[in-house]
């Protein structure tokens, strides 16, 4: 009996994507640090609710977790 490649074996390798590493400004994003800015500082219960006014799509009703403002910190630090 002859061997198949398997599915992962016949697949040539992905071309890394150009805005690899990079960070893209969401809407939200655009409207919370300018303010945030202006502010100087926030508590992170601040930054919670601040957020929790602009969820984005696919969050659920009762607002964003703490974890997922985390992330959102998160990805601003590494931003810069």
């Amino acid at each position: 009996m002859p061997e198949h490649p398997t599915i992962a074996q016949s697949k040539k390798p992905r071309r890394t994507r150009h805005d690899k590493g990079s960070v893209k400004a969401t809407d939200r994003d655009t409207l919370l640090l300018p303010w945030i800015g202006e502010m100087y500082a926030l508590r992170f219960d601040q930054v919670v609710d601040l957020a929790a006014r602009y969820p984005g799509p696919g969050v659920h009703p009762d607002g964003l977790s703490e974890s997922a403002v985390r992330q959102v910190v998160n990805c601003w630090r590494h931003a810069g």
